[in-house]
């Protein structure tokens, strides 16, 4: 199988998303992602992508629906990889329409946020977009990131947001690593996300409210590097399924880009 260049962050999302993947150019089958390796029946890297799915119109219409050999149906969005000539065909299994529309919508600004992300011009400008784009790509009402230091024994904090809902700079915050079970048991025990109800949120350790809380550790290989906050303080929308997926697969492609440039972690 030809593995093509592509940005690290690009490369984590087409890896990592839990449906079937294909870069193509023009009708050629160039790559294929993990799951669709896994589950596509009958799967040929040899095959152009018009032979793999019989049907399919690599036009980039919106909401193209066509079918595998055995039948199931597929939902097709087709994104063209920046400054290249590759695209990707994105596959995801046909539900209802009303979740159909979500889940596109959410995928979408998941790749938006990618590129977005890819775009930094220092270590304080990404960890800033991070944020931004947890907010007003994602659609979460609060998101902080915070960093691991001093060999565990505290946690700084980078961007984050007010009680308001706008993004604050919180550079400044340095504290001991809290010795709370729950927050132990959040960073190490393994689960990509950690999600509390009916929890109290905080900002800079005052109660301003009470909602979900989720934590999505950042994991390096030395262990866990941060950590991701996200709360609904603002309009208390409930956590739903598709909400933890999106969160995990933006912590895994914040902690790819991480891993892959350690200099963003020389914050001063």
């Amino acid at each position: 199988m030809t593995v093509i260049a592509i940005d690290s962050l690009l490369r984590s999302w087409f890896d990592l998303t839990r449906s079937p993947m294909f870069i193509v150019e023009g009708t050629e089958l160039i790559e294929a992602n993990a799951y669709a390796r896994d589950h596509w029946p009958d799967f040929d890297d040899q095959w152009s992508v018009k032979e793999l799915i019989p049907g399919i119109r690599l036009t980039g219409e919106p909401q193209q629906q066509v079918e595998d050999p055995l039948g199931n149906a597929w939902s097709l969005e087709l994104l063209q990889v920046p400054q290249s000539k590759y695209f990707i065909c994105h596959l995801q299994p046909k539900p209802d329409m009303g979740e159909w529309i979500q889940q596109q919508q959410m995928q979408q600004e998941l790749h938006n946020a990618c590129l977005h992300l890819m775009q930094y011009s220092s270590p304080e400008d990404f960890f800033f977009r991070v944020v931004e784009s947890g907010l007003q790509r994602l659609g979460f009402d609060r998101m902080a990131l915070f960093l691991i230091v001093d060999n565990g024994q505290n946690f700084r904090g980078t961007w984050g947001t007010d009680d308001d809902g706008e993004i604050s700079n919180e550079m400044e915050f340095r504290a001991a690593m809290p010795d709370s079970p729950w927050v132990i048991d959040a960073l190490h025990r393994g689960q990509p996300i950690t999600v509390w109800d009916n929890f109290p949120l905080r900002y800079y350790g005052k109660e301003v409210g009470k909602g979900w809380n989720a934590m999505v550790p950042l994991t390096h290989d030395q262990g866990v590097i941060g950590w991701i906050s996200v709360d609904n303080l603002l309009r208390r929308l409930p956590m739903t399924k598709a909400h933890r997926q999106l969160l995990v697969q933006f912590g895994q492609l914040v902690a790819t880009q991480l891993k892959q440039h350690p200099e963003l972690l020389m914050l001063p």
